[in-house]
């Protein structure tokens, strides 16, 4: 019983590993990665028979909708609050547990990527990253493990050389320890 209650205490310490056994971070990399997921859609919405898609069975036919003329619907409610996942990465410099300096409760340390992904850095972003991303070239990447969608499960790590107002995912490649997620910015 004694053990029980003894592995019982010490799995979250194993679990959760100590400021200290994290690597510092380096000067673009994030210390924490947000991963937010959204409820689905309710499918509430009622299809009349006639004119769902234009090719099943019905009395009227009508022309057959095809995806580049149409938006795509995502399935996921945006408007909902979505279930999040905070996960430290690397330890800011002289950060330690009475004082942490990495978090997401300052919004000027935060960089948004997209609805799903938020990394925090160590200082605020304009004072970290000075160059603004541009061109063909420049990408922030971000390593971590799919699901079967392609959806992000976790992030491993990080590499924001520069900033920019919004972001697209533009390449997905295998890697080492996952995969490898360019964004690159989206030009107005």
């Amino acid at each position: 019983m004694a053990r029980f209650l003894l592995l019982f205490v010490l799995l979250p310490l194993i679990v959760s590993p100590d400021l200290a056994e994290l690597p510092v971070c380096g000067l673009y990399q994030a210390c924490a990665s947000r991963l937010s997921v959204f409820p689905l859609k309710s499918t509430d919405t009622v299809f009349e028979d006639d004119v769902s898609s234009g090719q099943g069975s019905g009395t009227h036919i009508s022309e057959p909708i095809y995806d580049e003329f149409v938006t795509a619907v995502t399935p996921f409610d945006f408007e909902a609050e979505p279930r999040s996942t905070d996960t430290r990465l690397c330890r800011c410099e002289g950060e330690t547990d009475d004082e942490p300096s990495c978090s997401f409760d300052s919004s000027d340390n935060v960089l948004t990527i997209d609805s799903t992904v938020s990394l925090s850095l160590c200082k605020p972003v304009k004072d970290t990253v000075h160059s603004k991303c541009f061109g063909r070239r420049h990408f922030v990447t971000i390593i971590g493990q799919l699901d079967d969608n392609g959806g992000l499960t976790n992030i491993t790590e990080t590499h924001v050389p520069c900033t920019c107002d919004s972001y697209s995912r533009v390449a997905t490649e295998p890697w080492t320890e996952g995969f490898v997620l360019s964004y690159r910015c989206i030009q107005d």
